[in-house]
C-alpha cells in the first residue's frame, strides 16, 4: 500500500504549465490585475467595495494583487490568490459596477471567470489529493478525470483543446511512473463488470506502453524461474478476474459523513 503524494505537487505544477504556455492565461492575469489595481486604487470605487463586502461576507479588505517584485513565472502562487479573490467576490463587484459611483470600468470578464474556475478545479484537486492522500492505484484515474474536464471547459466555451492537451500530457510524462499503471489494474476497486457477469482489470483503458509496463514490473517483483508463472497469474486476473460476491464486497461505497463523498467503505475492526 503506497501512498503518492507527488500527485499534489503534478497538479500545482499543471497550473504553471498554463500559464507559462497558454496565452490565455496571461491575458486573464493581465485582465484580473487591472481590474484589482483600480478597485483598489479608485477611492470611489474602493470605498464602495469594502462596503459591499462587508455587506455580503461581514469582512472587509482589498482585492488580493502579486507584489511587483514576485517572479509570477516561478511563483504562481500570489497569482492564484488574485484570481481566486475576483471569483469569491464576482458578486461584489458585480454590485460595484451597479452603484452610483462607479463610471468607467466593467469586470464582466466571462472568459476571466472560467479559466479562474478551471484553476480553481486543478486547486481543489490537488487540496484533495493533499488531504486523501490516495493509493497509487489511484494516480490514473486522477489524470483521466482533470483530462475529462479539460475537455468539457474547452468544449463549452469554443477553445481549441489542442495546445491545453499537450500542455497536460506534457506533465502526465513527466510525473508518470510504471506502477501506476500496475497498481490500478491489480487494485480491485477498480474491476468492472463485463457482459457475462465476471469482474475484470480495466486493461482496456491502457495503453499499449502502459500494458508493458505492468508485465516488467510484475517480473522484476519475482526471481528470474518464477517471472513465467508471475505472467500466468497475470494473464488469469486478466481474463477471469474476481469471483463476483468478493468484487462487490469489495467495491461497496459510503457515504463519509463529512465530506458527502461516496468513498470505498471501511471493514469493521473486530
Amino acid at each position: 500500500m503506497v501512498n503518492v503524494s507527488c500527485q499534489l505537487q503534478g497538479f500545482i505544477t499543471l497550473i504553471k504549465d498554463f500559464n507559462k504556455e497558454l496565452p490565455l492565461f496571461r491575458v486573464v492575469t493581465e485582465n484580473c490585475l487591472k481590474v484589482a489595481n483600480f478597485v483598489n486604487s479608485t477611492s470611489e470605487v474602493r470605498h464602495a467595495f469594502e462596503k459591499y463586502k462587508m455587506q455580503e461576507l461581514e469582512y472587509a479588505g482589498l482585492l488580493q494583487v502579486p507584489s511587483p517584485k514576485c517572479d509570477t513565472s516561478k511563483n504562481f502562487a500570489p497569482v492564484y490568490a488574485m484570481l481566486e479573490d475576483i471569483l469569491s467576490c464576482a458578486r461584489i463587484l458585480q454590485m460595484v459596477v451597479l452603484d452610483d459611483c462607479y463610471k468607467a470600468i466593467c469586470v464582466e470578464d466571462p472568459i476571466a471567470k472560467e479559466v479562474g474556475g478551471m484553476i480553481q478545479t486543478n486547486q481543489r484537486d490537488g487540496s484533495g489529493v493533499e488531504a486523501e492522500r490516495p493509493l497509487i492505484g489511484r494516480c490514473l484515474p486522477l489524470w483521466e478525470e482533470l483530462r475529462t474536464k479539460v475537455k468539457d471547459w474547452c468544449a463549452k466555451f469554443s477553445i481549441a483543446e489542442g495546445p491545453i492537451e499537450k500542455v497536460v500530457e506534457k506533465r502526465f510524462r513527466k510525473n508518470y511512473h510504471p506502477a501506476w499503471s500496475a497498481a490500478f489494474i491489480l487494485d480491485p476497486q477498480y474491476l468492472m463488470r463485463d457482459t457475462s457477469g465476471k469482474y475484470l482489470p480495466p486493461f482496456k483503458y491502457l495503453t499499449h506502453e502502459q500494458e508493458k509496463d505492468v508485465d516488467k514490473l510484475i517480473t522484476r517483483l519475482v526471481s528470474r524461474e518464477e517471472a513465467h508463472v508471475a505472467l500466468m497469474e497475470l494473464m488469469k486476473w486478466r481474463t477471469e478476474g474476481m469471483d463476483p460476491l468478493y468484487a462487490q464486497a469489495v467495491q461497496v461505497k459510503q457515504r463519509d459523513p463529512v465530506t458527502g463523498k461516496m468513498e470505498n467503505g471501511k471493514p469493521a475492526e473486530q
